[in-house]
């Protein structure tokens, strides 16, 4: 689990950096990007950004492509417009139209063979498209191109950075390191740089030198929301649940934040280290049922829904709501094959409930099993504990 947070930050990390700054990060595809220089030349143009992506459908985006030019152009220009297409299929990038983003991106290549910086965006959709999981094959020809448009620009900082994120994508975390740690002796305030190399402390268990990278991110970029939520992160994992929850607060109360499934979940993890289980339960609530007046998020995988609704059962049983947990917890092992059914199984055996089985649903004589359970503070508590 400790691995897939790791992950996940790393993706995460790409996407910190370019947001205290004026060219947000690939991952959020708008309408600069900060592999591709400062020229403009792939900036989306005219009509066709924004106004028509605010009117039309995400589904149906590919309307508002900027069309090929018909005349005679450089090749770099010819480039250019294959990229800002390539952005546009890109735009909503949880369902990016990945296909024939790759294509233009190709078209790019085809035009400008050599480009450093399309070389780069080439580079930067690989990881993007392909790094998880992982494709071998999508990967080497991705590090290629990081490769040749690093030797034609070898002190690029964009560059370098992203050649670390191959590193990782190719299991390589020491050369990963190195090369930040390298950028950082270059440039110490680098963002990229210090949230990427936290989270590989984070995979080593470093935490404390996390937070030190991640607070010098925020002396760079103070009012980043989501360098706060990584922090808050970290500090739980340190068992520093107050500051992680003053981090927090002050993400939710950002408009853009207050919604955010994983800043509340983080907040809800470090409620129950301050054994503050009522406003735990707040928090999962807000996740599982909805923010109010009919809204709804959108839902979580089964696995990770099933493990919320675990944990806030858990949570009623501490706050002595018996009936609530016992809701819960049956509406969460009813995901067959939840890593929570082996968890009460192996704690109502030790108890001494050797004939209890569960099976994607909870029985009477489980369910008995479980009130009896829940009685003995003892088993109860390990039940907590464990889950």
């Amino acid at each position: 689990m400790k691995k897939q947070i790791a992950m996940r930050y790393l993706a995460l990390a790409s996407i910190v950096a370019s947001l205290a700054t004026a060219t947000p990060s690939f991952a959020q595809h708008n309408a600069t990007d900060p592999s591709l220089g400062t020229s403009g030349r792939f900036q989306m143009s005219g009509a066709n950004f924004p106004a028509c992506l605010l009117q039309t459908p995400q589904a149906d985006r590919k309307k508002c492509l900027e069309p090929l030019p018909t005349g005679l152009v450089s090749d770099e220009e010819l480039a250019a417009v294959h990229i800002r297409r390539a952005k546009l299929l890109l735009w909503d990038y949880q369902q990016p139209i990945g296909a024939e983003a790759e294509a233009e991106v190709d078209a790019a290549l085809r035009a400008t063979p050599n480009s450093a910086d399309v070389l780069h965006f080439a580079a930067r959709l690989t990881l993007h498209l392909h790094s998880y999981p992982p494709s071998p094959p999508h990967i080497q020809k991705g590090a290629a191109q990081i490769n040749a448009a690093l030797a034609q620009q070898p002190n690029d900082v964009a560059l370098r950075n992203t050649l670390a994120h191959y590193a990782i994508a190719q299991k390589q975390p020491a050369v990963a390191f190195k090369l930040l740690s390298d950028i950082l002796k270059d440039k110490p305030d680098d963002l990229a740089a210090l949230t990427t190399r936290s989270v590989l402390f984070v995979q080593n268990n470093a935490h404390e030198a996390a937070v030190e990278d991640l607070n010098r991110a925020l002396i760079v970029t103070p009012n980043n929301p989501k360098l706060r939520l990584q922090r808050a992160s970290v500090l739980n994992s340190l068992a520093r649940p107050s500051d992680a929850i003053a981090d927090l607060d002050v993400v939710l109360s950002d408009d853009k934040m207050k919604h955010d499934i994983e800043a509340r979940m983080t907040r809800a993890t470090a409620y129950r280290q301050l054994g503050n289980f009522e406003l735990a339960v707040k928090d999962m609530s807000y996740i599982i049922d909805g923010p109010g007046n009919g809204q709804k998020f959108v839902p979580l995988p089964p696995h990770m829904q099933s493990g919320l609704v675990m944990q806030r059962g858990m949570a009623y049983f501490k706050l002595g709501r018996t009936a609530d947990a016992m809701r819960d917890i049956e509406t969460s092992v009813t995901h067959k094959g939840t890593q929570h059914i082996l968890k009460l199984q192996i704690t109502l055996r030790q108890h001494g409930y050797s004939a209890v089985k569960i099976d994607g649903k909870l029985s009477d004589q489980v369910r008995d099993a479980l009130q009896a359970c829940f009685a003995a503070a003892e088993c109860g508590e390990v039940i907590t504990s464990r889950l």
